[in-house]
């Protein structure tokens, strides 16, 4: 059991670095950063959050973009 999950990491790992030198190559991009905006509120009254997020280069989302408190995730940051 310990040694298939050793092989499944492995080949994940293999793939991973084989993908990463196939983009270096090509030399495309394949993610963008973007600052999103989402309204946070308490019992004191609502502000506005500024976030960045690593995105796949062909989102439809673009800088400024208005997003739902629910929908931020983990791992955005938050810079203003």
């Amino acid at each position: 059991m310990k040694q298939e999950q050793i092989n499944a990491n492995e080949n994940e790992k293999q793939s991973t670095d084989l993908f990463e030198k196939f983009q270096q190559i090509r030399g495309e991009k394949t993610h963008r950063t973007v600052k999103l905006i989402f309204k946070s509120c308490c019992g004191c009254g609502c502000s506005d959050v500024e976030i960045e997020r690593l995105v796949p280069f062909d989102s439809p989302l673009e800088n400024g973009d208005r997003i739902h408190s629910k929908n931020v995730l983990e791992s955005d940051k938050i810079i203003g």
